[in-house]
């Protein structure tokens, strides 16, 4: 399953990514800085967290993030990416939107109850980890919130994990309940990691690259 998983990330990826003029595009190729937040999320990943949650404020470099997993887990034999561009699905769930993917990958008609079975199935196999990265939630989805939940509960083993991309501001009401002092399901099952400015480090990987792109 690991090869077809990949192929089905690499269409998302490529139309998200363009060059240096493409303004309406979040990616820019053969241009990626690595983030420290992006080894604190796999670090999540290999504790075996069922979900993490990737916040920040609009534009602080979270897809990009998500795409720098998506690429850095493609040689590892322990976990297999499954990029998931949420607002493409219009008013679907989560796991329409996985179905829609699935059956553009592997030339079949899957549904979302199919999608359920097979993941439920996957998630107790031995073998690679699957990881859903869903990235383009930009408010907190009834459709999507329920299928989370789903996908994190007990009756799905841990060879099922998500990572997901939200604002900082949507993060307490994923997290919370309405009056603030619950935690939800999806909040006692998440680790957060926060994607900030760049630092030093960052800061200094990012004027290389474009030095080595003639920029400066």
């Amino acid at each position: 399953i690991s090869p077809a998983m990949r192929a089905a990330t690499d269409v998302p990826l490529g139309e998200l990514t363009g060059g240096w003029g493409d303004e309406g595009l979040p990616f820019v190729r053969d241009f990626l800085i690595p983030r420290r937040a992006t080894q604190e999320v796999l670090s999540e990943l290999r504790r075996r967290k069922r979900m993490v949650i990737v916040e920040g404020a609009p534009m602080a470099g979270k897809s990009n993030v998500l795409r720098e997993l998506a690429l850095s887990i493609r040689e590892p034999e322990d976990m297999t990416p499954l990029f998931v561009e949420a607002d493409g699905g219009g008013g679907s769930g989560l796991l329409q939107i996985i179905a829609d993917i699935l059956s553009g990958a592997l030339g079949w008609q899957v549904g979302a109850d199919d999608t359920r079975t097979w993941l439920r199935r996957l998630s107790h196999q031995a073998g690679p980890a699957l990881v859903l990265i869903v990235d383009g939630i930009s408010a907190t989805r009834d459709e999507v919130r329920r299928d989370i939940e789903e996908l994190t509960a007990e009756a799905f083993g841990l060879n099922l994990r998500i990572v997901l991309a939200v604002d900082d501001t949507v993060t307490r009401r994923l997290v919370r309940n309405e009056t603030g002092r619950k935690v939800t399901r999806i909040g006692r099952r998440a680790s957060v990691v926060s994607v900030g400015t760049l630092d030093r480090r960052e800061f200094g990987s990012a004027v290389g690259i474009l030095a080595d792109k003639r920029i400066g």
